[in-house]
């Protein structure tokens, strides 16, 4: 199945919602929904995308946006690297199952679990950080820090830094992935759908 490696994590808020299932919206337009597991579901929203120019149609383009639903943790998992598409499934499915779809800002509950040491159970070990430094003249600089080589006490100022871009993690099966301060997600195009839902799972429990 063909799918984006970047996704991002939403909660459902409220407790009182239409349970999801397929739809059929339009004629361009349907949410489909399968079941993954007997606690997972793999969903699919489709689309048209039309450009007008002067009230005329001048291009068609279909968009597709994957998701997963965590039953059990009211957890709801998109797949795109469009905010503007993630956007608008999002709006889609709070109209048609009356949900209220909260964006969960992961990035900094996982710098907090850094910060406050916390050991869960099959964590995945953060390797490298991402900061973005300026220098002169409005340029800037990537750089990325080995966790291994920074000194404790420097460890929870570089966490709280405002030039933090994003966190390098390695799962305990051995899958490389990344987190920005947006919250999105980064996998490998080499990952599969499985070994990108043992991690998620993870972090579906622990929201």
């Amino acid at each position: 199945m063909l799918f984006s490696r970047e996704c991002t994590i939403f909660g459902i808020s409220n407790k009182t919602y239409t349970s999801p299932h397929s739809v059929k919206i339009g004629y361009f337009e349907e949410f489909l929904l399968n079941e993954y597991s007997q606690s997972i579901q793999l969903c699919e929203y489709t689309w048209v995308d039309t450009i007008k120019y002067r009230d005329k149609i001048v291009s068609r383009s279909k968009k597709r946006v994957n998701i997963l639903y965590f039953k059990k943790e009211m957890i709801v998992v998109f797949f795109s690297n469009s905010e503007s598409d993630v956007a608008f499934v999002s709006s889609q499915l709070n109209k048609l199952f009356s949900l209220e779809l909260i964006r969960i800002d992961i990035f900094n509950d996982i710098k907090h679990e850094l910060i406050m040491k916390q050991n869960i159970e099959n964590n995945p070990q953060l390797i490298s950080i991402h900061m973005r430094m300026p220098l002169d003249n409005d340029v800037d600089k990537d750089i990325s820090l080995d966790v291994s080589k920074i000194e404790e006490k420097q460890f929870e100022k570089i966490l709280m830094s405002n030039n933090l871009v994003s966190l390098k993690f390695i799962s305990s099966e051995g899958l490389h992935f990344d987190v920005d301060r947006t919250s999105v997600f980064s996998f490998n195009d080499n990952d599969t759908l499985e070994e990108i839902i043992n991690v998620l799972q993870g972090y579906a429990a622990f929201i």
